[in-house]
Order: structure tokens, then sequence, then C-alpha cells
């Protein structure tokens, strides 16, 4: 299996934030045009909390997230849908 490494970065929304609340938008480098089938998941890495994304997405946005707390983004990519990369992962919050 290739080693994979992931490149990617945090941005804030600020024009999101109200009544505490944020969105936040993750947006990794398209670097190897091989990998299938990305996977995230908020501030873990538990096996069943998965979300999967096609291997062509290059961002996800969270919305309603409390401006008041730190996430942590877990994403992994994959070649096959099977075997997983180790995670990349990248910390937000909010600073007003």
């Amino acid at each position: 299996m290739r080693r994979i490494l992931v490149l990617f970065s945090a941005l804030l929304i600020l024009s999101s934030l109200s009544a505490g609340t944020m969105t936040a938008e993750w947006e990794w480098l398209l670097d190897d045009p091989d990998v299938t089938v990305y996977r995230y998941q908020l501030d873990g890495e538990d096996p069943d909390g998965w979300t999967e994304v096609s291997g062509d997405t290059d961002s996800v946005t969270i919305e309603n997230l409390d401006a008041e707390k730190e996430y942590t983004l877990y994403l992994q990519r994959s070649y096959d849908g099977v075997n997983w990369s180790g995670s990349a992962k990248c910390t937000v919050k909010a600073t007003l």
C-alpha cells in the first residue's frame, strides 16, 4: 500500500457567527487522482462515526458549531474504500 499524506487547512467563515454558533470549512489538497473516497469525523476516530465523501471532494463545511468550543476534524483517504490512510487532523477555534 502506498504511503498517504493528506494536507489540509481550516477556514472559519466569520460572517456565519451568530447567537454563539459558527460555521467551519475545512479544505484539503487533491494531490492524488487515484483516491476514490475520503472520510471525515469531528472530534474523534470512532469506527462507526465516519462520514464518507467521493474522492473528488476537496472540502467539507460543518454548520451550527458552538463558537466557544475548539473542534478537530480527522480526515482519511482510501484507494479502494476498504483500506484507509492514517488520519490527518486540523483544529479550529473561533477568534473574535
